[in-house]
């Protein structure tokens, strides 16, 4: 389990997904295969929404298809669902122009107007089947809490991983 007080969330994970960067506005996970670097998920505290002003899954598609710029090469599916937690969830998977790479992104739409984004991207297509469901199983485990400042966690690491 890792736990970011920062950040407001906390994400059940397997021994194969590492963290190896936590900064104030991101934790960045790896999935680590063998000797392999298999996938990587950023997650990001993106700003509060006003009540009603939620970001569509039409917006999210252009975020995403605007974030890869002329690396994008053709969006692959949206959908939208409800996590373990009961948070809403938006995800887009796009393909890449270079190197076969595929990149989701998931924004989860939360009651409490918060969106986390996780971005995974996925490099060539083996390594895609090395992934398999794992990506997907960390957004599905993901629950939301109130963030506590910086200037109270100042004193303790960013980020608690509990074995």
């Amino acid at each position: 389990m890792f736990e970011s007080p920062t950040l407001g969330f906390r994400a059940k994970h397997d021994r194969q997904w590492y963290v190896t960067a936590e900064r104030r506005e991101a934790v960045t996970f790896r999935r680590v295969d063998g000797s392999d670097l298999v996938a990587q998920c950023t997650v990001t505290a993106l700003p509060p929404k006003s009540a009603g002003r939620q970001t569509s899954l039409e917006q999210f598609q252009k975020d995403i298809t605007f974030s890869l710029g002329k690396n994008f090469g053709e969006l692959v599916s949206s959908s939208q669902f409800q996590n373990t937690a009961g948070l809403f969830c938006y995800e887009v998977v796009a393909r890449g122009s270079s190197r076969s790479c595929r990149s989701n992104g998931t924004t989860i739409c939360s009651p409490g107007k918060r969106q986390p984004r996780l971005r995974r991207r996925h490099d060539r297509k083996p390594m895609l089947e090395r992934v398999a469901s794992a990506d997907r199983e960390l957004v599905e485990s993901l629950q939301l809490f109130p963030a506590t400042p910086v200037a109270q966690t100042a004193a303790e690491p960013a980020g608690t991983t509990v074995k």
